[in-house]
């Protein structure tokens, strides 16, 4: 029974839809259903409530029940939003992701050294197989690590990195190559080798242990930008340290 300080209204859930008759002043009522606060106007227009079924409002025709957006909603879009930005990160359209072949489909490095360059130029390499090739740019300090893998591969050596000691001629040739070496006079000079150590890259001596990684990591992420998988990789045997080297289908390697 309606009550002189109570008057009815129409209360209706935004969040699970149930709307019912009910006598009261209260400002703030809750839905009996799911525990949400009601509502017993239009968000709309803001006229009060006639209809506890009603879908519509009877005064501007909108839909009563409005989106709520609850945490899972939320959680939800923030989820879609980032699958979206890394759709257009990766140029992804139409459920079409762009392929990259796999690096170990290819087996040849070929290197080019142009008559001029400067210390701070990206020299060009180029992945191969047949008539097949990708071609990207290297600045001169990972070049000069990769060219020593490079010059391993090609002779049959191994693990040179660990006794770089006895390969200090092969070595200084790829300096020169790449004009990041001293005086001929200081290198054929082992008597003078110290002075020779100071124009190395900092991979040669890697004093700070990190220094190799460090290089191996901008070589494979340049890669990454083509290709995909590690140009170089790093085997771990029992009880010792890393050793990196080329992938093992690179069998050939060609200058131009």
């Amino acid at each position: 029974m309606e009550k002189p300080d109570q008057k009815q209204r129409v209360l209706f859930c935004q969040s699970c839809g149930y709307g019912r008759f009910a006598y009261t002043s209260n400002p703030e009522e809750f839905c009996t259903r799911c525990g949400k606060e009601t509502t017993d106007v239009c968000l709309t227009c803001k006229t009060p409530l006639k209809d506890p079924d009603g879908v519509f409002c009877h005064a501007c025709g909108s839909h009563l029940q409005q989106k709520v957006l609850t945490d899972l909603d939320h959680k939800y879009s923030t989820t879609l939003e980032r699958i979206q930005s890394f759709s257009n990160l990766t140029k992804i359209s139409d459920g079409n992701v762009p392929y990259l072949k796999p690096i170990d489909s290819f087996n040849e490095l070929q290197f080019h050294f142009p008559k001029q360059f400067s210390p701070h130029d990206r020299l060009p390499v180029i992945i191969k197989k047949g008539k097949e090739k990708i071609e990207f740019n290297m600045s001169l300090t990972p070049l000069s690590l990769l060219l020593f893998l490079s010059e391993e591969r090609k002779t049959g050596g191994d693990k040179w990195l660990d006794i770089i000691s006895e390969h200090y001629d092969e070595l200084y040739e790829i300096l020169s190559h790449l004009d990041i070496t001293v005086a001929d006079d200081v290198a054929t000079d082992y008597s003078k080798i110290s002075e020779m150590k100071k124009s190395f890259p900092a991979w040669v001596e890697n004093k700070n242990l990190d220094s190799r990684k460090t290089v191996v990591t901008r070589i494979n992420k340049e890669i990454s930008k083509h290709l995909n998988g590690r140009l170089i990789v790093s085997v771990r045997a029992k009880n010792e340290k890393s050793v990196y080297s080329l992938i093992p289908s690179i069998k050939k390697i060609t200058f131009l």
